[in-house]
């Protein structure tokens, strides 16, 4: 009986073009690629670009902040100034539980992630050092907040002189408190920013850091 011997198989494989090509672009060099983190975080933040799943926590929480000054807008044009629910004054004691929700929600998707999924190596393999990171992730919660922060007191400003009988009048009247306004919205975004981004920093889990 005659043996036949195993006939070798040469290996397969296989070449694919994935398209790769050389950038010719300009080089923004770190500038450019700190601006580019921040604007990452902003649209993390806010759910742009992402599904609806992402969407939803932040947008629930902008609603939930603007009703009590829509609702004020509302007296108003009914029933005139004579009755005042919610000031620019005692807004944020209002509604600074809001705020906390929103650091726990979305602090996590900005700087646990990173940690979680091993991604601050490769921002740091390119033009960006630590501090630049750092700065990015806080400039773009900060912002992020001081967005949130700002709405609700912009809406009861342009609602006041809606329904304002002497437009001019009202609006020399209101006018100082815009700086005071913009001050106070921005204390408070950073203030909170700091707090979220300290500990969202140390803890590497997101469902951990939102609690």
């Amino acid at each position: 009986m005659d043996s036949q011997k195993p006939t070798a198989t040469a290996p397969n494989g296989a070449i694919y073009d994935l398209g790769y090509q050389h950038y010719d672009g300009p080089r923004l060099g770190r500038r450019g690629a700190v601006r580019a983190l921040i604007a990452d975080g902003f649209r993390t933040l806010f759910g742009v670009g992402r599904g609806v799943r992402a969407k939803l926590p932040p947008a629930a929480l902008l609603i939930c902040t603007i009703v009590p000054a829509l609702i004020q807008v509302a007296i108003v044009g009914l029933v005139g100034p004579v009755f005042t629910l919610f000031r620019h004054e005692t807004y944020f004691a209002t509604t600074v539980w809001i705020f906390g929700l929103f650091c726990a929600f979305q602090t996590p998707e900005l700087v646990t992630a990173d940690q979680q999924y091993r991604t601050i190596p490769l921002y740091l393999s390119r033009a960006i050092h630590r501090f630049d990171y750092i700065v990015a992730r806080f400039a773009a919660l900060a912002s992020s907040l001081f967005v949130v922060a700002i709405i609700p007191h912009l809406l009861l400003f342009i609602g006041s002189l809606m329904a304002a009988t002497d437009v001019m009048a009202t609006l020399r009247d209101t006018w100082p408190l815009l700086p005071r306004i913009v001050a106070a919205s921005l204390a408070v975004a950073l203030l909170m920013a700091s707090v979220a981004l300290a500990i969202a920093s140390v803890i590497p889990r997101r469902a951990i850091a939102a609690m």
